[in-house]
């Protein structure tokens, strides 16, 4: 069977269906499977030691093994701890954070859940979290794993990271269109004693940033000091006279271009043209390269004297 690995090699010549059955849960599951799903496949306990000591099952956590081989994905871990975890375990935190893409570090880091509060399981090597409440619209499912969704994430995270890395989340979120803005207001209304949700509540309340529609990293990093800086928040990648601009404030007539490190030789003549149209036609262009983008106090207080400018 494809992907069983030594697992499959050794119990093959094995006859009954057992052996195919928990080949395939571990396909399911990035590679894991649980004591009791072994014993519903229709192992006997004696057998499911055998295979411990013969190396076709590696414990990974009390009651879950990895087939085949120890060495499992990120998603394996991850997949083994909510195994591990039992009922109604939930992936959160920074694990969550990590797993829905909100934080992309590749490392699996330590590995937090949810349990509800008459769960009384504790792993070895889990930190367990047993919120009053977790309501399912706060629980999704991600490659098989229950998991907390990107909005309650950010709502568990933020007592425990700072106003700078909790904006990174919380953009992040936007980007990936994960954000569900009502649910994290009704949650920050409901909050008692949440540390730090003030940081929180000053993101919600922003306007929504048209992060989706960026192309590059100098791109999200104007509109987030767009943000940070409290401007006006611009059109992003949409045509102004036959060119798609950057960046555009429709009422001041005013273009910001995030150029990188890219525009040279034949593609610096063609922005000098649309520049020079744009420029006859009454608006205002401003580049930035690479360096200048980075730069956050001199993109606002350029764009910011620009603006008031402008618009009077």
């Amino acid at each position: 069977m494809a992907g069983a690995g030594p697992f499959w090699t050794g119990i093959a010549a094995q006859t009954g269906p057992a052996p195919a059955k928990v080949a395939q849960i571990a396909a399911r599951q990035h590679g894991v499977v649980s004591f009791g799903q072994l014993i519903a496949c229709g192992l006997g306990r004696s057998t499911v030691g055998d295979w411990i000591r013969s190396g076709h099952l590696h414990r990974i956590h009390r009651g879950v093994y990895a087939v085949g081989k120890p060495n499992i994905s990120r998603e394996g871990r991850y997949m083994a701890a909510s195994l591990a975890g039992g009922e109604r375990a939930v992936l959160a935190m920074e694990s969550a954070a990590r797993h829905t893409s909100l934080n992309r570090s590749q490392s699996t880091g330590t590995i937090h859940l949810h349990l509800p509060r008459g769960n009384k399981r504790n792993p070895r090597g889990i930190l367990i979290h047993r919120p009053r409440a977790l309501p399912s619209q706060d629980v999704i499912t991600v490659a098989g794993i229950p998991t907390t969704s990107q909005t309650r994430t950010l709502y568990d995270l933020t007592p425990s990271l700072s106003a700078s890395e909790l904006r990174k989340h919380f953009e992040r979120a936007e980007f990936l269109d994960k954000l569900d803005r009502p649910r994290l207001h009704h949650l920050i209304r409901a909050s008692t004693n949440h540390k730090r949700i003030a940081n929180l509540r000053a993101l919600a309340d922003y306007e929504p940033l048209p992060l989706a529609r960026i192309r590059s990293m100098l791109e999200g990093t104007i509109l987030s000091t767009c943000r940070t800086c409290f401007l006006p928040i611009p059109a992003v990648n949409v045509p102004v006279l036959g060119y798609e601009a950057d960046f555009y404030w429709h009422e001041a007539r005013f273009i910001v271009e995030a150029d990188g490190g890219l525009h040279t030789g034949p593609q610096r003549e063609k922005d000098n043209a649309r520049d020079f149209k744009h420029t006859r036609a009454g608006f205002l262009v401003r580049r930035y390269g690479e360096e200048e983008a980075h730069n956050s106090a001199l993109v606002s207080r350029e764009v910011t004297a620009t603006l008031q400018q402008r618009l009077g």
